[in-house]
């Protein structure tokens, strides 16, 4: 009997050898799976931290594109105004202009203007006006109207009031 009993002594002794090595086995899967467990966790608060950094991103995309909006339309409103304000000016400019085209020709025509004040006029404009006088010189001159006679001579000392009566 003794042989049947250190034989189920040995087997049991092998059981237990496996059991234990079953165990062991069992203990290092769990540790790995509470090492798999602790990656997993630090994998998903770095995605909730990504989602959170990504709805920031996502909200200060949508406040700068409000605001590219809202510059937009500031910018189309200035334009706006800068086209009625260059057409006031320009408008402006045109009348001054012709007053004093009229102006010049009305004390010409009376007498208060000789040909040297007009051509020491010219000059002094010229000096002052370079870049001015280069680009209206490359405008092509207009024909005389009724308003610029071809040929105006101012008459011999005239008395600008006298003239001014005259035509009324």
């Amino acid at each position: 009997m003794s042989d049947r009993v250190a034989e189920q002594r040995d087997r049991l002794k092998d059981l237990m050898e496996k059991d234990i090595a079953r165990g062991e086995k069992l203990l290092d899967i769990e540790r790995k799976f509470g090492d798999v467990k602790a990656g997993a966790d630090g994998l998903m608060a770095e995605l909730q931290k990504s989602m959170d950094v990504a709805s920031e991103g996502t909200s200060a995309m949508e406040t700068l594109v409000k605001r590219f909006d809202e510059g937009q339309a500031k910018i189309k409103s200035l334009e706006a105004e800068n086209a009625a304000l260059a057409t006031q000016i320009m408008d402006a400019f045109e009348k001054a202009t012709l007053k004093a085209r009229y102006d010049i020709l009305k004390d010409y025509k009376a007498g208060l203007l000789d040909e040297a004040q007009i051509d020491e006029e010219i000059e002094m404009f010229e000096e002052d006006y370079p870049d001015e006088v280069r680009s209206l010189s490359s405008v092509p001159a207009s024909a005389p109207t009724e308003a610029e006679p071809a040929d105006v001579e101012p008459p011999a000392q005239a008395n600008p009031s006298e003239d001014r009566e005259a035509r009324r």
